[in-house]
């Protein structure tokens, strides 16, 4: 088989190339009435490799599988009907099969338009849930993933089974001679629970009744799509649902839809054809899974649910102007097409079962729909379940999502999860509310019965309970799981209270914060009033993340102080970072290693080796470059065998046992100095006791940078103490300091001076002083220079 496309817009035609595909398939007849009554068949086939296997590919723009199906339009003159019903549903976040249209010649004969679609089955960009197996019969992998159908029986669909309530069943993927007795008994089970949950006495109960088992989210669109189709199959027939596991959010959910030929008023019987009344009521709709919806229409929760949805959808998806822009826009794709059609199956003009009306043209036909299509959505409009609940966009609850773990490092993974923070003066319930995947109702966790954040607290939700009980045992302010994954690479988190108003929602994306994204930080909200989808409202939380608590500045240390990634030409040292003990107690690195954002590039410190109290070390990656600019820095170790990107990376510091302790990443762009990228000097850390993330706590340091000792904001060579590391010229005392700092030196000293991180002088004396009060200064990092008669030594210190 060989398809030809080039691309949007393009002519395709039967002399060019097979471009998209050229290769071996295994094609069968497909369909029930299509096949026995029409002549132009429907087929569906199998993309094969070389020896005659499956073999997955890309066709016409779909993610790559081997099964498809080959729909061919006869009754539905217009083509679009089946195409328009499911791009509507991907439309409104739910998956259906791509589709397009396509000239089908079979041995050299042109068979009019068909149109390619996706098969329904189990796969991550198909019907996204769990593979069965054989072997999955206990546990959670019993749970799902199931596709069944309420359908008619054909050659092939094996046994039904009837549920309590008379709804026939039949399986899909795994089918009828692939799944097994325990699994079939536990779908069974779990089907004639939802149906007695849904006719008891409680079925209204968000805990107790028919949504501890259902989506009512996909029942909802469910019947919208139906009803706006008036599709006369719609609920009896070619009905799929499917079950994922209870650990990924698995309910009893509709679709994927199917099967929309005889919708948009093409059907004479089962009030196919009036734009009004209800397809559920007045058609066909009482009989299979309308039993279900109907029931549901008895709940005013899913009423409210429902009328809500719908005006929502009326003013996006389901305007008319969008409804009839897209008719349009499916009527200049293949209305060339239709042309050569007509010549061979002679449909236009003549009635075929069951049309609703004969036009006497192809424009004709499409016309006819997007009047009919009109007068239906103005008859929902007017006759929509109506519910005593407004349809208000907020909850007004006082509640963010103010930290969100989406990438954990892998040495100390806790997995997914987010905090709720209540930044309000009193207590707010949050029982049934909902955390949803993005805006697709798909996928969502429910938050439990009794579930209340007082004023000022917070709730930690997260996705795999082990994990983040290793990482985090007393932590107790939390529940779970969370049946979803965050995307590594950014995502929307939607949630809703229990009548489904909004509560809040943002999405994030992997390039706001780089230590966020797998290097072992959190993103944190600035304040609860941020904007939450502007970067600009997230910072870099700590290593590991604070769940549970407020944001605290990160008790790190040791900590970068300085880092050298891209040197001068001129005055090459190579790549170095600067590390500082900010204790006042000597550390030890024996066995801590130092990384850059690759797992392969490891420096591991000496063994036994001790970084001295409030003392610095240098680590090198050249020897020859680095002891030619700095001869006489003695503090040092290396070479570490990798460099700093010049584009930005991430320097990641690890403990003995393999943890992530401590990460930072720089960047050589606006916000941060830009100077140091090339232009002589280096990235010098400004706010020992900040977040070392934000570019506000680095600063452009000294030209060749100054390795080894504290910065000197006037950049002048300094005496420092790298003889030996246990003499002390000059004593500052306590560091950190509150109120009175305390100075001891063995020589008299001539000036003293104090300098905040970015080189202003904030105090001065040209005699000889013992202490100082500081308690003018502003909590932050500082510099005090003293001059002797020998040589002039800096001090650096934290005012608290």
């Amino acid at each position: 088989m060989g398809i030809i496309y080039n691309g949007p817009g393009n002519l395709n035609c039967t002399s060019d190339p097979f471009n998209n595909y050229n290769g071996k398939v295994s094609i069968e007849f497909r369909g029930s009435t299509s096949q026995s009554m029409f002549p132009k068949k429907p087929y569906g086939f199998s993309t094969l490799d070389a020896s005659g296997n499956s073999q997955s590919v890309s066709l016409l723009g779909c993610p790559p599988e081997s099964d498809w199906i080959l729909l061919s339009p006869y009754t539905d003159k217009t083509f679009m009907r089946d195409l328009m019903v499911y791009d509507l549903a991907r439309a409104m976040n739910w998956y259906s099969s791509r589709a397009q249209f396509v000239d089908l010649l079979i041995n050299g004969q042109n068979q009019g338009v068909y149109v390619l679609l996706e098969k329904i089955k189990r796969d991550e960009n198909r019907v996204d849930i769990a593979k069965m197996t054989t072997t999955a019969n206990s546990g959670d992998s019993l749970t799902g993933g199931y596709i069944f159908k309420v359908d008619k029986v054909t050659g092939s669909s094996g046994p039904v089974w009837t549920t309590p309530h008379n709804v026939g069943i039949q399986h899909h993927d795994p089918d009828w001679n692939e799944i097994t007795n325990t699994q079939k008994n536990y779908l069974q089970n779990y089907i004639s629970s939802f149906e007695s949950s849904l006719w008891s006495a409680d079925f209204t109960d968000p805990n107790l009744g028919y949504r501890k088992f259902a989506n009512p989210y996909s029942f909802a669109d469910f019947f919208i799509l139906n009803e706006l189709s008036n599709n006369i199959d719609g609920y009896r027939l070619s009905t799929f649902i499917h079950k994922d596991r209870n650990s990924r959010c698995g309910r009893f959910t509709m679709g994927p839809l199917w099967d929309y030929n005889l919708s948009f008023g093409n059907g004479d019987y089962c009030n196919g054809y009036p734009t009004s009344g209800w397809q559920l009521y007045n058609g066909c709709g009482l009989d299979g899974s309308g039993y279900w919806v109907d029931k549901m229409l008895q709940d005013p929760w899913f009423k409210n649910l429902l009328n809500c949805r719908w005006n929502e959808l009326r003013q996006t998806t389901l305007s008319t102007s969008s409804l009839m822009a897209r008719i349009d826009t499916n009527a200049v794709h293949v209305q060339q097409a239709a042309v050569r059609d007509s010549a061979i199956w002679q449909t236009i003009g003549t009635y075929v079962w069951p049309n609703g009306w004969v036009a006497n043209s192809w424009h004709g036909e499409v016309d006819s729909v997007k009047h009919w299509l009109t007068n239906r959505l103005s008859w929902m409009d007017a006759n929509m379940f109506t519910s005593t609940q407004s349809c208000v966009a907020s909850a007004g609850l006082n509640v963010v999502i103010d930290e969100v773990n989406f990438d954990s490092d892998n040495t100390i993974d806790a997995g997914d999860w987010i905090e709720l923070y209540n930044y309000g003066t009193t207590a707010v319930n949050i029982s049934n509310a909902v955390l949803l995947d993005g805006d697709s109702y798909e996928k969502y966790c429910v938050i439990p019965n009794n579930t209340i954040i007082n004023a000022g607290q917070r709730l930690v939700v997260y996705q795999d309970s082990l994990k983040f009980a290793t990482q985090f045992p007393s932590v107790t302010n939390k529940i779970g799981p969370l049946c979803f994954k965050l995307n590594n690479t950014g995502q929307k988190i939607v949630m809703r209270d229990k009548d489904n108003k909004r509560i809040t929602s943002f999405t994030y994306f992997d390039t706001w914060q780089c230590s966020a994204n797998g290097n072992g930080r959190t993103l944190q909200l600035v304040s609860p009033t941020s904007i939450p989808d502007n970067a600009a409202s997230w910072f870099a939380g700590c290593v590991g993340g604070s769940p549970g608590v407020a944001y605290a500045v990160c008790a790190e240390n040791p900590i970068y102080s300085e880092i050298n990634y891209s040197s001068a030409i001129t005055a090459d040292a190579g790549d170095w970072v600067e590390l500082y003990n900010k204790s006042t107690t000597p550390f030890s690195l024996d066995g801590w290693s130092l990384r850059d954002g690759s797992s392969t590039n490891v420096y591991t410190f000496p063994s036994g080796y001790i970084l001295g109290a409030n003392k610095y070390v240098v680590l090198y990656t050249d020897a020859a470059k680095f002891n030619a600019q700095f001869p006489t820095v003695y503090n040092k170790l290396g070479p570490v065998g990798f460099g700093l990107s010049s584009l930005g990376d991430v320097v990641r510091l690890f403990d003995n046992t393999g943890k992530l302790k401590y990460s930072v990443c720089y960047s050589p762009a606006s916000p941060w100095p830009t100077a140091p990228n090339g232009g002589g000097k280096t990235l010098e850390n400004g706010q020992y006791a900040g977040n070392h993330n934000a570019s506000t706590s680095w600063f452009a340091g000294c030209p060749k940078g100054s390795p080894g000792f504290a910065y000197n904001p006037a950049c002048i060579p300094v005496a420092i103490d790298h003889v030996d590391e246990k003499t002390s010229f000059i004593s500052v005392y306590p560091n950190p300091v509150s109120s009175v700092l305390y100075i001891e030196s063995s020589n008299m000293l001539k000036q003293v001076a104090l300098y905040d991180m970015v080189g202003r002088e904030v105090f001065s004396s040209q005699q000889e002083i013992k202490q100082i009060n500081i308690e003018f200064l502003s909590a932050g990092n500082y510099l005090m220079k003293c001059v002797d008669i020998y040589q002039t030594y800096l001090v650096r210190f934290t005012k608290n």
